[in-house]
C-alpha cells in the first residue's frame, strides 16, 4: 500500500504536470497565432503587388501551419485531458486512504472532485458543446479558412478563371 506522503507527493507533481501542460499549451497556441497573423499580412501585401507565385507559396505555408497547430492543440488537449484524469484518480487515492484510517476526507486536495460537486452545488453551466477543446480548435481553422480565401483570391487575381 502507498503511503499518505507518497500519494501527496504525487498530488504535487500531477498537478504541477497538468499545469505546465495547460500553460504551455496557450503559450504555443499565442506564438501560432502570432506567426500566422504576420504571415498572413505578409501573404496579403505579396498577393497585392501581384507576385502570384510567392502568394501561393506563402498561402500554401500559412495552411501547412495551420494544420500543425491544429494537430498539435489536439495532442496537447489530450496531455491535458490525461492528466485531469489523472489528478481525480490520486484525489480518490487520497480520500481511500483517509477513510482506511477512519479520518475524515480531506477537502484540501480536491480539484476534479470539487470542481465537479460544486458545478452540481452551485448551478455552474458545464455544457457538452461546444467543449473547450472545440473552442480551442475554432481559432486555428478560422485561420485555415483565411487561408482558403487568400487562395482563391490568389487564384482569381492571377487571371487564371475568367470571371466573364
Amino acid at each position: 500500500m502507498t503511503s499518505k506522503d507518497e500519494l501527496f507527493r504525487a498530488y504535487g507533481l500531477i498537478t504541477e504536470n497538468w499545469r505546465f501542460q495547460v500553460n504551455s499549451n496557450w503559450q504555443r497556441t499565442n506564438y501560432f497565432a502570432l506567426f500566422e497573423t504576420a504571415l498572413l499580412g505578409g501573404t496579403w501585401k505579396i498577393i497585392s503587388e501581384r507576385h502570384i507565385v510567392s502568394g501561393f507559396a506563402a498561402a500554401f505555408l500559412g495552411i501547412a501551419l495551420t494544420v500543425v497547430w491544429l494537430l498539435n492543440d489536439v495532442k496537447a488537449g489530450s496531455y491535458i485531458a490525461y492528466w485531469w484524469a489523472s489528478l481525480g484518480d490520486i484525489e480518490k487515492a487520497i480520500q481511500h486512504a483517509d477513510h482506511d484510517e477512519k479520518k475524515e476526507p480531506l477537502c484540501l486536495f480536491g480539484f476534479v472532485s470539487n470542481y465537479e460537486l460544486n458545478a452540481k452545488k452551485y448551478g455552474i453551466c458545464r455544457p457538452c458543446w461546444p467543449s473547450y477543446n472545440t473552442l480551442m480548435r475554432a481559432v486555428p481553422s478560422l485561420f485555415f479558412v483565411g487561408w482558403f480565401c487568400i487562395l482563391v483570391f490568389d487564384f482569381y487575381s492571377c487571371g487564371c478563371i475568367r470571371t466573364t
